[in-house]
């Protein structure tokens, strides 16, 4: 499984990141390509694995919704718990720079929606990988240790956005793969990953001057 996660995160990074994140402004198209790789890297690949070689339920790796409904509330105070940082962090000039990735996200809502819901893909397939088919399929071996390695690999996939994300990432790892295993889902990681990215990107549009041409 960890010779698994390397070769996808090897894969990704070669063909995808490098040449997407290289350059400003980023076209919608490359974004997409992105997030569609990050589908097949982080989500295809590991549940082909965890299906048909190991046999195991992808619910038995987190893709479950049983129980959701119940964990709102942690999930909305980890939210808010967030909320400050990433308003602080909104002020700042490198902050600025880097959100919203799609360059056509400051056209307009609809371009908006278009960049976040590719970005909600990208979400999804990441939780799946590293809260799920890495977590749960670690945990018989090393326990909660397993949040522990998780959160190595997936700090390192930050080292390309400014450096407060980058240690932010640790504590979020740690987090989010401790609320895995207590819900036994990903996808309260993907609800509050994904809150903050669409918050992070309005507050970069709004602090810039709302879209562009009004």
């Amino acid at each position: 499984m960890l010779l698994t996660a390397t070769a996808s995160l090897v894969f990704l990074h070669y063909q995808a990141n490098g040449p997407t994140f290289e350059s400003r402004p980023i076209p919608i198209e490359k974004l997409a390509r992105w997030s569609l790789l990050c589908f097949g890297a982080y989500f295809l690949i590991p549940a082909v694995l965890t299906r048909f070689v190991l046999g195991i339920r992808l619910s038995e790796f987190g893709l479950s919704v049983r129980g959701i409904a119940r964990h709102l509330p942690l999930y909305a105070a980890l939210y808010l718990g967030v909320l400050p940082l990433v308003w602080f962090a909104s002020r700042q000039p490198e902050f600025l720079n880097t959100y919203p990735f799609a360059d056509s996200a400051r056209d307009g809502l609809s371009e908006l929606l278009i960049w976040e819901l590719l970005y909600g893909l990208q979400f999804f397939s990441l939780e799946f990988f590293f809260r799920g088919f890495m977590v749960f399929g670690l945990e018989k071996r090393f326990g909660v240790s397993a949040v522990i390695v998780m959160t190595v690999p997936y700090c390192m996939i930050h080292f390309q956005k400014p450096m407060p994300e980058a240690t932010g990432a640790i504590f979020a790892g740690l987090i989010l793969g401790v609320v895995a295993l207590r819900t036994r889902s990903i996808f309260g990681g993907v609800i509050i990953h994904w809150a903050v990215a669409i918050t992070m990107d309005v507050l970069a549009i709004m602090q810039t001057g709302g879209f562009r041409g009004n």
